[in-house]
């Protein structure tokens, strides 16, 4: 058996080997953007490919409707394009050549004659009974010429036009005139290049893809914006490219990126963002970029569930620093202080460590001897890592460091030797600090935080050398990279594509992500959202274990910031969108964490240990699990509820899902022995809902199969207090029926049950 497990490992790591890298692996199929889309538009037409560059800072603009953009090129605003060429012009003369008229060219003459009558006329018909608001038209005349609007046997004169108006494009207001034809009439013979005119539904633009083919649909990202001169936006369908429905109104002014979730599923072949525009004349309306989606969403498809090696207490860690919020040393505190406080929630503390106090430049070598005699570190006196993060091992948590750096804080020019110095700097560090060679105060290190701001190459280079260092110093340090996402890359900044690749991956331990809970409104603002949201961006993570399967299996991947802003510890949170109220928070906590662990995720880092006194308008000053330092580090509801989850189930492994979907998660979790036998323990279900919206309370039904028998069940608190004990579900056989609401159940189960692995 274990020559057969060494075989399959050896075949596991030479295929992960020779299979071919792909920078794009993370990335869900847009509909369009896959061979075989094409896009036009009412007016720049040539510009359109703009809404489709996977560029959100590139566009495609308008021409201006009016004051005669709509007669040159845009048929949808046009009524009366294409009229004669439908057979719907009349005229004093023979209309073998009327077609030019309302062709929308504007520079192929019509001659009208008087013929055998008394007056020169041309008429074109509308489709049907229309309020006109706009006639343009351009000719040559050599008498009055009478512009006339038909509506039955009333007519209304819209203009008189004389040789003064010759070869001019003249353009006339006409507030709403019922219409069912437009007459030009002259006692003489006159010449038309071209007429035109817009009704009742006003001007209008449109950016249309053709996908090439059918396809499913079920989220569609805009990014659309009307310059304040549109009175409607909408998202439109069609099969034939004809008749269009409306999928969705959107909001003109809105500047963010926005999904349309549609009720279900659609088969579609054309898509397209239409603007009412407003009547002003050169205004502009612009469409940024179109995306379609399946039912999967722009992140993609979850993986299938299976056992997580790693159990819930494990997991989860929390985000700290120095001090912990007092602005001084550990040191200094007092008995259940800094890290002690977060020690029920947390096995390890991730701490953002800035290089800048360790090394005044980059290309010094830091003395840690020095620091640890208390001589201080090269650029800070008063630093002593060791005694810090002593005191937080002695709180029983671990200790996990972001060697913290940016351009802003060491630019680009401040390194004069990128590779060497990164790699002296790690060699340091891992000698002093790392578990085995060093003190034993640091099992794991990342090279960089959020490192966006430097340009790819330069980073690479730098990873590359801080990482080697850190091997070489102790080989048993684990060592990742900054945290990066795989969903977009036109966000080239933090796109694992361009800033984690095949040359240094052999270097790195594990693969390192941030993701938060949010979702843009209709007017482009972001707002907080549950985890399960199928547009929240939740959602990236399964972005990042799809690039990770494609290119490093071997690698566990650590969130090592998620989290959500809410009140609590006496503390509002009010003055941004990001907010969520303090049950909706503990609920997602819970949630968020469970998730992880159904994903795969290795670690799952909350951010941030306490709130910021310094909080006024903006987002992750109340993202902590505790009050700030000014209202005393009072503990919030997502804390006790990760503290009650972790009492419950802290020991077990997320084994497999029972239910998936958006009706309930209901998962299995239990025991993991190394034999991968695995014991059922407990059942955790909850609805995966808005926890902030009206009857998320409200319980619900829910039934499903599960062959154990319960012995115990708790909902998740968010106070100190209470057990939070509940009536047992009922089971008959094998069938399970529960109570669900926003906030988890957990359900102790008798071990002599069994479980399916995996759904």
């Amino acid at each position: 058996m274990w020559q057969l497990r060494i075989s399959l490992l050896l075949l596991s790591a030479s295929l992960s080997m020779t299979s071919a890298w792909d920078p794009d692996a993370g990335l869900a199929t847009s509909w369009t953007k896959v061979a075989g889309v094409h896009m036009t538009a009412t007016s720049n037409s040539d510009d359109s490919a703009q809404a489709n560059d996977g560029k959100d800072s590139t566009h495609w603009t308008s021409k201006g409707c009016l004051p005669g953009g709509f007669y040159e090129e845009d048929p949808l605003s046009n009524v009366l394009y294409q009229a004669c060429q439908q057979g719907r012009c009349q005229s004093s003369s023979d209309l073998s050549q009327a077609v030019s008229v309302t062709d929308a060219a504007g520079s192929t003459a019509f001659q009208v004659h008087k013929g055998s009558g008394d007056e020169a006329f041309f008429s074109i018909e509308l489709k049907s009974h229309d309020e006109l608001r706009h006639v343009t038209l351009r000719g040559k005349f050599s008498a009055d010429t009478e512009v006339v609007l038909v509506d039955g046997t009333t007519e209304k004169l819209v203009h008189t036009l004389t040789p003064a108006d010759n070869y001019a494009t003249r353009a006339y207001n006409v507030t709403s005139t019922p219409a069912d034809k437009v007459l030009i009439r002259s006692s003489a013979d006159f010449t038309l290049y071209g007429v035109s005119a817009i009704g009742q539904d006003g001007c209008r633009e449109r950016v249309v893809v053709d996908l090439g083919v059918p396809r499913q649909v079920r989220y569609v990202r805009t990014r659309h914006w009307a310059g304040g001169h549109a009175l409607t936006s909408k998202l439109l369908a069609s099969d034939d490219g004809v008749t269009w429905q409306k999928l969705n109104d959107l909001d003109p002014d809105a500047l963010g990126a926005y999904i349309t979730a549609l009720p279900q599923t659609i088969t579609t072949r054309y898509l397209a963002v239409e603007h009412r525009q407003d009547e002003t004349d050169y205004a502009k309306v612009y469409v940024f970029e179109i995306d379609a989606y399946d039912e999967n969403g722009e992140y993609g498809p979850a993986p299938a569930p299976k056992p997580n090696p790693t159990n819930l207490r494990q997991m989860l860690g929390v985000n700290g620093i120095w001090g912990w919020g007092w602005g001084r040393s550990s040191t200094t505190l007092s008995p259940g202080q800094g890290a002690a406080l977060y020690a029920p929630v947390a096995s390890y503390g991730r701490s953002y460590h800035n290089l800048e106090w360790d090394i005044p430049d980059p290309d010094v070598r830091p003395d840690y001897e020095r620091m640890a005699q208390g001589h201080g570190t090269n650029s800070k006196s008063w630093v002593n890592w060791d005694t810090e993060y002593s005191l937080w091992r002695a709180a029983n948590v671990s200790v996990h460091v972001s060697v913290q750096f940016t351009a802003k804080m060491f630019p680009v020019s401040a390194w004069d030797h990128p590779r060497d110095s990164a790699r002296q700097y790690g060699n340091a560090f891992a000698a002093h600090f790392g578990p085995t060679s060093g003190n034993g105060l640091v099992g794991s290190v990342e090279v960089g935080n959020e490192p966006w701001d430097y340009p790819a190459d330069f980073y690479e280079t730098v990873l590359d050398g801080m990482a080697s260092g850190f091997k070489e110093a102790d080989p048993n340090i684990i060592v990742m990279p900054g945290a990066f996402q795989a969903y977009d890359p036109a966000s080239t900044g933090n796109y694992i594509g361009t800033r984690v690749t095949q040359a240094v991956a052999s270097k790195i331990d594990v693969i390192n992500s941030h993701h938060y809970s949010w979702r843009h409104w209709e007017d482009g603002s972001r707002h907080a959202t549950y985890p399960e949201d199928p547009i929240g961006s939740f959602n990236e993570v399964h972005s990042i274990l799809r690039w990770r399967d494609a290119n490093t299996p071997d690698k566990p991947v650590w969130m090592t910031e998620w989290g959500w802003d809410s009140p609590g510890g006496g503390q509002d949170c009010t003055k941004f969108p990001e907010c969520t109220s303090e049950a909706a928070a503990s609920a997602y906590a819970a949630r968020g964490l469970l998730l992880h662990a159904r994903l795969g995720v290795e670690r799952s880092t909350w951010f941030f240990y306490g709130n910021l006194d310094d909080c006024d308008t903006h987002v992750f000053c109340r993202s902590g699990l505790t009050s700030s330092m000014s209202a005393h580090f009072v503990k919030k509801g997502p804390f006790y509820t990760l503290e009650h989850l972790l009492e419950l189930l802290g020991d077990a492994h997320f084994l497999s899902a029972i239910q998936d979907d958006d009706q309930a998660r209901v998962y299995v979790f239990g025991r993991l022995p190394g034999s991968g036998q695995v014991t059922p323990t407990h059942l955790v279900a909850w609805r995966p809902i808005d926890a902030s919206a009206a009857g998320a309370d409200n319980e619900v039904s829910v039934n499903f199969t599960f062959n154990a028998t319960p012995l115990q069940a708790w909902r998740l608190r968010m106070t100190a207090s209470g057990s939070g004990q509940v009536s047992l579900p009922t089971v008959s056989g094998d069938r399970w029926t529960m109570g669900l609401n926003a906030m988890p159940v957990v359900v102790h189960v008798r071990e002599d049950g069994s479980a399916p692995v995996g759904k």
